[in-house]
C-alpha cells in the first residue's frame, strides 16, 4: 500500500481501517459478532457487503419413543387387569393431557 497511496498513507487511520477490513474477509471466524462479510471486486475496487447464511445442522436429535415401566407400575397394571403397553398408552395419554 505504501507504494500505491504514498509514505504518509502508512499508520493512518485509513490505513488501519483497510487492514481491519482484508482481516474480517480473510478470519471471518475470529469476528463473531459481524454478522455480514465484504468482498472486493478485483477490478473495479469496489465492495460489496453480503449477509452470511445461518444454516441448522444437518442431523436433528429426536426424543425416544420407548416407555421403560418400573416395577411397580408392572405390579399396578397387572392390578388393574392392563397389559403393560395399555398402562404405558394410558400413562402417555395422561403426560399429554396434563403437559
Amino acid at each position: 500500500m505504501e507504494e500505491q497511496y504514498g509514505n504518509q498513507y502508512v499508520g493512518s487511520a485509513d490505513y488501519f481501517g483497510k487492514i481491519d477490513a482484508e482481516m474480517r474477509i480473510r478470519f471471518p471466524e475470529k469476528f463473531p459478532g459481524s454478522a455480514k462479510t465484504q468482498t472486493e471486486d478485483e477490478e473495479s475496487g469496489q465492495r460489496t457487503v453480503r449477509s452470511s447464511s445461518v444454516v441448522a445442522p444437518a442431523t436433528r436429535s429426536t426424543a425416544s419413543k420407548r416407555i421403560v415401566l418400573k416395577a411397580s407400575q408392572v405390579a399396578l397394571a397387572k392390578k388393574l387387569g392392563l397389559s403393560n403397553e395399555q398402562y404405558a398408552l394410558e400413562m402417555q395419554l395422561l403426560e399429554k393431557s396434563n403437559g
